[in-house]
């Protein structure tokens, strides 16, 4: 079985069934393969370096990211404020999601939309040092 990494934490494994050595050298088309997808289980700060890499925020935009993000709930998806609505890594007012992933996706989309610059969470990280919040 070969392994080849797809994307971010996700593997695919490919299989030659049942097929003979002379089946195997046999082109492409004539073989059957089977695609199975594994996920590989990532905490939510190192999904977020995923995201942050892609967005080109850079090292700083990420330990930006984790500050806010230490701060606000320690990065646990179950965090609850008992003063307000908010929820979750994020913290946010309009959390909703208990799935950890959709709420790093959530609490970066919320940076870019409060504070629009080439490196959103690095604004909110100084916002936040200011304010108190973000």
């Amino acid at each position: 079985m070969r392994r080849t990494t797809i994307g971010a934490g996700v593997l695919a494994a490919f299989a030659i069934c049942n097929l003979t050595p002379a089946q195997a050298q046999a082109p492409i088309h004539h073989q059957v393969r089977k695609i199975v997808k594994v996920q590989v289980k990532m905490t939510p700060k190192q999904y977020a370096f995923g995201i942050i890499r892609r967005k080109g925020w850079g090292l700083s935009g990420y330990k930006c990211l984790i500050n806010i993000g230490e701060s606000e709930s320690h990065w646990n998806p179950k965090a609850k404020n008992p003063h307000s609505t908010a929820y979750g890594i994020g913290q946010l007012l309009i959390e909703t999601s208990s799935d950890p992933a959709e709420q790093v996706r959530n609490f970066i989309r919320y940076l870019e939309y409060r504070y629009p610059s080439a490196n959103p969470a690095c604004t909110g990280w100084r916002f936040h040092l200011a304010h108190g919040w973000y």
